[in-house]
């Protein structure tokens, strides 16, 4: 099963094109502005698969308290640049 698995490995593209000494290094962390107020600025990124907490989900969570952000940014994930997000986005003045 081992050399059919190294097989497998050896001859898929996708494998290859993704395993880890052919990806670029990350880049180095830069550092973050300092805020004039709580969530001004939020990161997004979903987590899925976890249980929910009274039905909610962690951005509705923060709007919800906190207000609309100045500014959100996401990993580019496809929910955020879905239609829905970009009308959001748009409403806002974003």
């Amino acid at each position: 099963m081992r050399k059919d698995v190294r097989q497998f490995v050896r001859e898929c593209r996708i494998c290859q094109r993704m395993k880890s000494d052919s990806l670029s290094p990350a880049g180095l962390l830069q550092p973050l502005n300092i805020l004039n107020q709580v969530f001004e600025d939020i990161a997004l990124d979903f987590i899925t698969s976890l249980p929910k907490s009274n039905g909610k989900e962690a951005i509705l969570g923060v709007i919800k308290l906190h207000g609309i952000p100045k500014s959100m940014v996401s990993d580019r994930d496809r929910i955020f640049v879905s239609e829905l997000w970009k009308e959001m986005l748009r409403l806002q003045g974003t």
